[in-house]
């Protein structure tokens, strides 16, 4: 087995390529979904090859017939895709996350990037979601240049995009409005509506204030399939 990095995501080579078989880290580097353990998934590979079943459990809808190295009755070992990644369902279980969480920040200046990562982290443990599933980090354009808004998407290892006002007005949904943040910003509350244009179809977790640090959560819809 040969394990090296494509595009910043994990690859294990191994047998299941040659011998035609199901293989995990393939379909999930094609699938947008972050590999929890490497280890796991070799010991997943390596129970296919023994043409021994795993189990599948998913918190998302699965679309289409599953390979034929699946069995839904298996309890000993198996994938969960979860934005939980401390769902254990099985005795050896592979976790995988769908990488579709977009999330809006909107802080005061100058604000310390460990203010911003913490109160990140904690609004996404509060609500069993893996940090490994954010895909960007979405605010005013306002706040394009913030030392703590840019370290905190390098640390989270994923894009810090902002918008103007009337972009950001031209998402669609319920807010948690602002005076305050209307007459300084120009929009009635950035973290949701950033969180909305990060690509996400729908807001997860409204407007969530830790360390004066507003945070809102938006996810898209994600389906499971073996195509």
């Amino acid at each position: 087995q040969i394990s090296l990095m494509v595009g910043g995501n994990p690859i294990i080579t191994t047998a299941t390529d040659i011998s035609n078989k199901f293989a995990v880290d393939e379909w999930a580097t094609r699938k947008n979904l972050d590999i929890m353990s490497l280890k796991n998934a070799r010991d997943m590979a390596a129970y296919i090859l023994e043409n021994e079943k795993i189990g599948l459990i998913s918190d998302f809808d699965v679309r289409g017939e599953l390979p034929q190295e699946f069995d839904r009755n298996e309890k000993n070992k198996g994938i969960c895709i979860s934005y939980n990644s401390n769902k254990k369902p099985f005795e050896n279980t592979l976790n995988l996350i769908p990488k579709n969480i977009s999330v809006g920040v909107g802080c005061r200046k100058d604000a310390r990037y460990e203010d911003i990562y913490e109160a990140i982290k904690t609004v996404l443990s509060n609500n069993n979601i893996s940090h490994f599933a954010i895909r960007n980090l979405n605010s005013i354009d306002l706040k394009k240049d913030e030392k703590g808004l840019i370290r905190t998407a390098e640390i989270f290892k994923v894009p810090f995009i902002t918008y103007t006002k009337d972009e950001l007005n031209t998402a669609e949904g319920e807010f948690t409005k602002s005076d305050f943040v209307k007459n300084v910003a120009g929009v009635d509350t950035v973290c949701e509506r950033a969180a909305l244009m990060g690509n996400s179809k729908k807001l997860i977790i409204t407007k969530t204030i830790i360390n004066s640090v507003a945070i809102a959560v938006a996810r898209e819809d994600y389906t499971v399939d073996f195509d």
